[in-house]
């Protein structure tokens, strides 16, 4: 087992040597992605920081050029592109049926305006997500309803 590694401080065990982040270039998104990871980590576990680092980098930071979340941007701007960001993430979320798979970065936007409004985190957008009803994942589906195809293990087979 080895080291979960953030920019030197590596509190945390798992498979995951290295988290990179040198592909976030907004200095405020970095740092904010960075204590949310390291907050999961030492809170629930190594896998949730490492869980939360995936879905952050597909949802937000493939999508920081896009909204101009670079380098030297002011807080106003910071939150005005990084609230256009979540909208369009969302928006695509629901044309795809997948906003569950958002759970994550909408979490971590909540966290950050809790903790770090005064950076340009809106607190207002974070009521609003927070209000946010995100559905389960589809793959569970099949066991709720009883599918007999695809869904729970015949109770006889059950150890």
């Amino acid at each position: 087992m080895r080291l979960l590694v953030i920019d030197g401080y590596c509190p945390f065990y798992n498979r995951h040597s290295r988290l990179d982040f040198s592909r976030v270039e907004n200095d405020t998104l970095k740092n904010s992605i960075k204590r949310c990871i390291i907050d999961q980590a030492s809170r629930v576990s190594a896998h949730a920081g490492c869980q939360y680092w995936s879905d952050l980098s597909a949802a937000i930071v493939s999508r920081q050029r896009k909204h101009s979340l670079l380098l030297g941007i002011s807080a106003v701007e910071f939150k005005g592109s990084l609230i256009a960001l979540m909208e369009e993430a969302i928006n695509q979320a629901r044309n795809k049926h997948r906003l569950w798979a958002l759970y994550r970065p909408i979490q971590w936007y909540i966290w950050c305006a809790e903790n770090y409004s005064k950076l340009g985190f809106s607190v207002v957008y974070a009521q609003e997500l927070e209000s946010l009803e995100i559905p389960g994942n589809p793959k569970g589906e099949a066991v709720r309803q009883e599918d007999p195809e695809c869904g729970p293990l015949n109770r006889t087979l059950e150890l």
